[in-house]
């Protein structure tokens, strides 16, 4: 008699992975390479992004159909049906992984929509707040990265989500801190004609650093400078008229 339940299975499982070897193939970043193993040279798909890809096949593995089989005809043995549990648990947190993924592919692309056609409520939320201190958090400089990871997360996190959530609750005087902290990182804040210099100026300026003192020494010094300038250029002139002078002679 036919094994209906063992081929039903098998089926099933096999369509599950094709389904999501099509996707994956036809996914955004999936590239053709070439794989050469020895005398052998195939083509190949992968995509770089993808750190771990789920397999589609495993040596030493056992199938559905086999299990059944072997529960049918008396054949199966405690460790044949170990590795059948093994394989339906790992096939299963596969599939988590995957579902998750689907979940935020469809998120994005409804959220990227929603944005687009002006369909999100309006003005800024908690969470947008949150992507802000993020969004800063990131643009940190390898100097001083962890200096602030230790103030703003003392005790460390467990994963992006607890990552995501102690951010988002830091202090406005640790927010501060960060913003300072990546400002004065750019080295384009110690130039004066570019944005995050003029960004660096307006904090200092606003969050109470003699500015004006800063300003005004090198005011005193340029204006030395200039006196001498003056006194310099005075002194050319005379010769310049003095020269005049000794060649009418």
């Amino acid at each position: 008699m036919p094994d209906r339940e063992g081929f039903s299975q098998a089926i099933r499982e096999y369509r599950e992975d094709l389904a999501e070897y099509k996707r994956l193939l036809s996914g955004e970043g999936t590239l053709l390479g070439i794989a050469i193993s020895g005398a052998e040279i195939k083509p190949v798909y992968f995509n770089p992004d993808i750190k771990d890809a789920p397999e589609f096949s495993a040596s030493g593995q056992v199938t559905a159909k086999e299990v059944q089989q072997a529960i049918k005809d008396g054949s199966a043995t405690p460790e044949l049906i170990r590795k059948e549990i093994d394989r339906i648990k790992s096939r299963e947190d596969r599939f988590k992984e995957l579902d998750r993924k689907k979940v935020q592919e469809r998120l994005h692309e409804e959220f990227a929509a929603a944005l687009e056609q002006g369909k999100l409520k309006a003005g800024l939320t908690a969470a947008d707040k949150a992507a802000v201190r993020f969004i800063v958090y990131e643009t940190l400089n390898y100097q001083h990265r962890d200096a602030m990871k230790r103030l703003l997360f003392p005790k460390g996190y467990k994963d992006n989500k607890d990552f995501f959530e102690k951010l988002a609750a830091i202090s406005d005087v640790q927010f501060a801190k960060l913003i300072r902290t990546v400002i004065v990182g750019n080295y384009s804040s110690k130039v004066e004609d570019t944005t995050y210099g003029l960004c660096l100026y307006r904090i200092a300026e606003a969050s109470g650093l003699d500015v004006n003192t800063i300003e005004s020494d090198q005011g005193d010094k340029a204006a030395e400078r200039q006196a001498r300038l003056k006194e310099r250029t005075k002194g050319l002139q005379a010769q310049i008229k003095k020269l005049g002078i000794d060649k009418a002679a």
